[in-house]
């Protein structure tokens, strides 16, 4: 669980690094400059299967660590379905 959470923050930083770079050096107005951002980064559907085997198997978890983590989850496999389905 550990790496695939790396991998999310390294995947969002680039993502941020993208659009600063949209902002500041091609002026791009701030919804676009996010939209292009985001587009920039790699949608691999292997990628995508992995994290989300791992974040699946937090429906295993008991105790405080299931409410903790629970809704990261489900967002995290939200989001994979949906760049699995975006045409990249």
């Amino acid at each position: 669980m550990a790496l695939a959470v790396g991998i999310l923050v390294d995947d969002s930083s680039g993502d941020i690094e993208n659009t600063h770079r949209l902002l500041s050096e091609e002026g791009m107005p701030l919804p676009e400059a996010t939209l292009h951002g985001a587009a920039g980064l790699p949608s691999d559907p292997g990628f995508n299967l992995a994290i989300s085997c791992v974040f699946t198997s937090v429906i295993f978890l008991e105790g405080p660590a299931k409410y903790l983590f629970t809704r990261s989850a489900r967002g995290r496999l939200c989001d994979a379905r949906s760049t699995a389905f975006r045409g990249h």
